[in-house]
């Protein structure tokens, strides 16, 4: 378990890749003035990327992820294939852009069983697909989804509409 104290910008030319247990906690609980991590410029800020992976994230807000220009354009701030497990305890995501899932883009592999997501109080708003999924594009996924908001997120699919503003699920 990893505590910040102060906001940060993730430095280099990629992501967080998490092949293990990650959980980060920000020191300050106060939903209004969280712990700030901003993604590297073009990247997103995490890739789960084991089947044992689990990333966990409390009290923290994160923002800038943009990979609309990425060959993997599949979740701007948070990103999994096949395989992993997400945990966001009193977390906001904002400001995030991707071709699909703005915030988090998820496809499990129904080989490898549903990939868990869980949210608790979690904030995800002005996050942007220009495909679908304006906030949360998942497939074959397990969600527990509890007291948490979505709100002004956006998908606009250009050869039409886009599918799932807030929230796209696919089986």
């Amino acid at each position: 378990t990893f505590t910040r104290s102060s906001d940060c910008t993730i430095s280099g030319n990629n992501h967080v890749t998490v092949a293990n247990t990650l959980e980060i906690v920000g020191s300050n609980e106060d939903m209004n003035n969280l712990i700030t991590i901003t993604a590297a410029s073009k990247h997103r800020h995490f890739y789960i990327n084991d089947i044992n992976a689990i990333l966990t994230l409390r009290y923290l807000k994160l923002v800038g992820g943009d990979v609309r220009s990425a060959s993997y354009r599949y979740g701007g701030s948070i990103s999994f294939l096949y395989k992993g497990e997400l945990n966001l305890h009193f977390t906001i995501l904002s400001n995030n852009y991707a071709k699909d899932g703005g915030a988090i883009g998820v496809k499990g592999a129904l080989s490898l069983g549903r990939v868990p997501i869980n949210m608790y109080n979690c904030k995800l708003s002005h996050n942007v697909a220009v495909g679908s999924g304006g906030a949360l594009n998942a497939a074959r996924v397990s969600m527990n989804i509890v007291d948490s908001e979505f709100s002004n997120n956006i998908a606009s699919d250009s050869g039409c509409c886009g599918n799932g503003g807030g929230i796209l699920v696919g089986s």
